[in-house]
């Protein structure tokens, strides 16, 4: 399933953070489209954005790797730009409870308590 410039080519990774902020985390409950009447957890809704965007296909499992990887990225750079600004200390655990999906969707972790949106 690569194309050109890798599997998370520009266009692809547009589309990605397009679906992230259009689809919540919903945890383990499943979204229904109602023009079909099917089921669809989040990550395959984001992996039909994304084909429905780029005409690119991407597993729904791809999809959940790609956001376990944005969230440890987002979690080291947290801790990274703490441990260079002492005064940011209480910022440490802005991730601590969060899931994977609620740290890389933007504005998810500042709804549920948390700490720094980037």
């Amino acid at each position: 399933m690569e194309d050109g410039d890798g599997i998370w080519s520009p266009d692809i990774e547009d589309a990605f953070e397009e679906a992230l902020a259009l689809y919540p985390p919903c945890g383990r409950r499943k979204i229904i489209l109602s023009e079909e009447g099917k089921m669809y957890g989040r990550n395959e809704l984001i992996a039909r954005y994304i084909k429905a965007r780029t005409g690119k296909s991407r597993s729904r499992k791809q999809v959940s790797s790609h956001i376990q990887v944005l969230a440890r990225k987002k979690q080291r750079d947290l801790q990274t730009h703490v441990k260079s600004h002492p005064e940011l200390d209480h910022l440490k655990y802005a991730f601590n409870g969060l899931s994977s999906a609620e740290i890389v969707s933007p504005g998810a972790h500042s709804q549920n308590g948390g700490g720094m949106d980037r």
